[in-house]
């Protein structure tokens, strides 16, 4: 093809795309203007070569968005943008704006001193309900509006702003200026988004036009969080330009879009760091071997949530569970649409298992049908982990009990145990842990290293054993074999985070009178292999950190096996070995015997096993078609994969909200030099629900109701 210079593809194709190419090009001049500038059709038809109809509808385009103005006696002229030129710069918009010969004022909407809700605490490291300094305004450059600048500010450092003159200064530079406070850092994320109704108001747009927003934490020069700001900037005023460099790719034979990419700082003096959002919602979904039903889990920003598998969200509670779990209407006088949850939070507490005042049952509308806290010793249920609605009426509860343990010294420590709590608030049956550590299995070892972790933090958040399950076995077939076995439907199986245990509680007696771990016999070495380790059957090896452990409900496959998350996180007393490669399994094991018979790793759907791997929390579910559903809770990520491992549905939680190391139920730092909030999108259990259990359903798949299995 011969070359013809004066074509550059402005003119290819129809005359919408030759205007929309020619727009490109101007609103990039119009990006490095700083001052209006005169146009004329003319000197345009020269520089790109286009006809005039071309550079007419160029400029109407430009004009419905901001970018050029034609007023009478005046002409056409580029209105100036804001160009957000090297964003890694900390610096304010009346400094950027004044270096192009623009004018910036303010108009102050709310400058007062508030109550910082939870994720402005979180961010600024306060306790939640703190005072905090709010500043809101709309930055004006040259007499039209640019952005409206949200501001909250930890107010023993920056009270002083409400001294000074908001009208016309960036708070940059009144930080620094005024109050002395040197700035070091800004974390940003950026986003387009569009207006809704009381931005666009503000800032003089329709409702849905575009918006840049940013989101920002400014930082102190040593590191201090002093500010959150959310800036909602017009889209047709604001540009942001810099410069990205490749990273040589490691592997470029096998992309994959959907994982996390970053973007590493390596200019050190400036400390501005910008992420990507991981894929969220469903991104995998094999309509022809999924077992369809709801699934509800609840999210860490405190709302639990009913999805269907396409993702979309049918219905939500304002309450957190933990979990939150449907009501079987067969032990709820044919009623649908309860769930149990957490109602109200113990004020002050230091969260994780003593954060919880009252638990209890919601209707589909949000109505609180029971509730029960009160009546408990220390007028606090402290639920925690784990509850189950029983045949009769009583509710199981899995609680904190703050006492001394005699085996462990004379410290206060959180010990756990249960509660059977009757309808009208009687606790009618009791066990705590800490009467039978003497069942647990413990080593000499074991127990001089549990006594010496308990003296050093007796005041953990989590307490010394963390258990994190317990349910009826429920009628089951090793029973049915032998009435005398210690398999009885009334049993209660138990898991002990910390320690490595999964036991089964006598109901009648209260003794453990079954039990897997503390400690399998492993060879040297052994460790490194568990995670790949894919021949069944075989006797169980270590597990390590597990949740949920219980007996598949009769009518499902694999009745009467126990069901468990093995996070093959660290735990135990003395810790467990764990191997080079993390990885997380769902195990199947046969009880009489205590044989794996079944298990879910990474490489059971050809992934390497550190994919699936989370250290805490988590679940898994059997389905009535063979089916299982896991949580994979650190990551918020809820997968059903096949009886050969095959994943058929794979769901990522978009819901996120602050907690100490990730966990939502933990708000306040202990540990000085440790402790901090990060965000979170933790997910502690999911549980499949029958569509015939949301009123007023409209589809009618049945979906085997295993409350054993369920969350």
């Amino acid at each position: 093809m011969e070359f013809d210079p004066y074509s550059d593809g402005l003119l290819r194709g129809d005359r919408k795309q030759s205007s929309r190419r020619l727009g490109d090009l101007m609103r990039a001049e119009a990006r490095n203007s700083a001052t209006p500038t005169a146009l004329s059709e003319e000197a345009l038809i020269l520089e790109f070569g286009a006809s005039r109809n071309a550079i007419r509808a160029a400029l109407a385009a430009l004009q419905k968005q901001g970018v050029v103005s034609r007023r009478r006696g005046i002409g056409t002229t580029i209105s100036p943008h804001w160009d957000w030129s090297d964003f890694a710069e900390l610096r304010g918009l009346s400094e950027s704006a004044s270096a192009n010969g623009g004018r910036v004022t303010n108009r102050v909407l709310v400058a007062d001193i508030v109550s910082s809700p939870l994720a402005i605490s979180a961010a600024l490291n306060l306790p939640v309900r703190s005072p905090v300094l709010l500043i809101e305004r709309v930055r004006i450059l040259d007499d039209q509006p640019l952005s409206l600048d949200t501001s909250y500010l930890n107010v023993e450092l920056a009270a002083g702003l409400l001294d000074c003159v908001l009208e016309s200064d960036d708070l940059v530079s009144l930080l620094e200026g005024k109050l002395g406070l040197p700035l070091g850092s800004a974390d940003l994320v950026i986003e387009a988004s569009t207006a809704g109704d009381a931005l666009a108001s503000q800032l003089q747009i329709a409702p849905g036009d575009p918006v840049l927003s940013v989101d920002r934490v400014l930082r102190l020069d040593g590191g201090v969080v002093l500010a959150l700001e959310f800036l909602r900037l017009r889209g047709d005023r604001a540009a942001m330009t810099g410069r990205s460099d490749r990273e040589p790719a490691l592997y470029p034979e096998r992309p994959s879009p959907r994982r996390r990419r970053t973007f590493p700082n390596t200019d050190s003096t400036k400390g501005t760091r910008m992420t990507v959002k991981t894929a969220t919602g469903v991104v995998h979904l094999d309509r022809t071997q999924v077992y369809e039903s709801y699934v509800l889990f609840s999210g860490p920003d405190g709302v639990s949530r009913l999805i269907d598998l396409d993702g979309e969200v049918r219905h939500e509670w304002p309450f957190y569970g933990v979990p939150a779990r449907i009501i079987d209407p067969e032990m709820n006088g044919g009623r649908i649409g309860d769930v149990g949850v957490q109602i109200s939070e113990v004020d002050g507490s230091p969260g994780g298992i003593y954060a919880n005042r009252t638990v209890g049952q919601v209707s589909w509308s949000g109505e609180i049908l029971w509730e029960w806290g009160s009546e408990a010793p220390g007028g606090a249920a402290r639920q925690n982990h784990d509850w189950e609605l029983l045949p009769n009426g009583n509710r199981l509860l899995l609680v904190t009990m703050p006492r001394v343990v005699p085996d462990l010294g004379e410290n206060i420590v959180g010990d756990q145990g249960i509660y059977e709590v009757t309808p009208a608030g009687d606790i009618v049956w009791t066990w705590r842990a800490g009467d039978h550590l003497s069942e647990f299995g413990f080593s000499a070892a074991g127990w001089a290293h549990l006594r010496a972790t308990v003296a050093r933090r007796p005041d953990d958040v989590w307490g010394y054993l963390e258990m994190n399950s317990m349910k009826t076995l429920g009628p089951n077939k090793w029973h049915d074999a032998d009435p005398t076995s210690v398999f009885h439907p009334d049993n209660i199986i138990f898991s002990t985070r910390k320690a490595n245990v999964v036991g089964i509680i006598d109901k009648k007696t209260g003794a453990v009178v079954w039990r897997i771990g503390p400690y399998y016999g492993e060879e040297p070495g052994a460790e490194h292999q568990r995670i790949n380790r894919f021949s069944v059957p075989r006797p169980v090896d270590q597990i390590s950190g597990q949740h949920n452990p219980h007996f598949i409900a009769e009518g499902l496959p694999g009745a009467g096996n126990i069901l468990v998350f093995d996070n093959q996180g660290g735990a135990g007393y003395p810790p467990a070995p764990l191997g080079i490669y993390a990885g997380s399994r769902v195990l199947e094991i046969d009880p009489s015997i205590k044989e794996i018979v079944w298990q879910y790793t990474a490489e059971d759907s050809g992934r390497p096993s550190w994919e699936f791997h989370s250290s805490f929390v988590s679940n898994a579910q059997r389905l009535p078609n063979g089916n299982t559903l896991i949580t994979e809770g650190m990551k918020g990520r809820l997968l059903q994969v096949t009886p050969a491992g095959e994943i058929v549905w794979e769901y990522h939680s978009p819901y996120e909200a602050p907690g100490i190391a990730g966990e939502p139920e933990v708000q306040a730092a202990t540990v000085p030099g440790v402790d901090r909030l990060s965000m979170t999108k933790l997910v502690y259990r999911s549980q499949a629900v029958p569509f015939e259990w949301v009123p007023a359903a409209t589809e009618k798949v049945g979906v085997f109701v295993d409350q054993q299995s369920s969350c």
